[in-house]
């Protein structure tokens, strides 16, 4: 096999596992994308609510502007980390990671293709929140900014952690059997 068709192989590979990825998290979406969701929206009615009224403004922002930013992050931190681990858990569970792990595909486009899916489950569940918020907490919205945040949050959270290309090598050895 030639050099050229290797590459084109690593690129219908990483093509074929990152819409894998996000086909699954679209397929599931009251799994996947609804819960976080209703979780900050959650966080919004409890502190927005219940501190709301006692801390009016923080650095010269209402309070619900205030907090949005950093629900927003944990929104896509946490959802990106979870998809990417998630689909790591399911292919070890039904058998199909050792296909995977020896593709010919690198550890950038591994990483590359489940993060495709934890970015897509991060970025529209915070989307969902910002725009159901949109209407308590307006005032100091940089729209921009935001976006470049959030997804530098989605890009960096997930793959130092749980991406089978985090640079660990596998144990060739057998766990040994408890001696009790």
């Amino acid at each position: 096999m030639s050099a050229a068709e290797l590459r084109i192989r690593q690129h219908r590979g990483t093509t074929a596992l990152a819409g894998r990825e996000t086909r699954r998290v679209l397929a599931l979406w009251t799994q996947t994308i609804l819960p976080p969701i209703l979780t900050a929206i959650l966080f919004l009615a409890v502190f927005g609510g219940a501190l709301g009224k006692r801390i009016h403004h923080v650095e010269g922002l209402p309070y619900l502007t205030f907090i949005l930013p950093g629900l927003l992050v944990m929104t896509v931190a946490a959802q990106s980390f979870a998809n990417c681990s998630t689909s790591l858990f399911q292919a070890k569970n039904e058998g199909y990671i050792e296909d995977i792990l020896t593709s010919p595909l690198r550890p950038w486009q591994l990483a590359a293709s489940y993060l495709s899916g934890g970015l897509a489950r991060g970025l529209i569940s915070a989307l969902a929140v910002a725009l159901l918020a949109l209407p308590f907490a307006h005032e100091g919205a940089q729209p921009v900014l935001a976006a470049l945040a959030l997804l530098l949050t989605g890009l960096v959270s997930p793959p130092s952690a749980s991406s089978p290309a985090s640079g660990r090598k596998r144990s060739t050895s057998t766990p040994s059997s408890p001696t009790s």
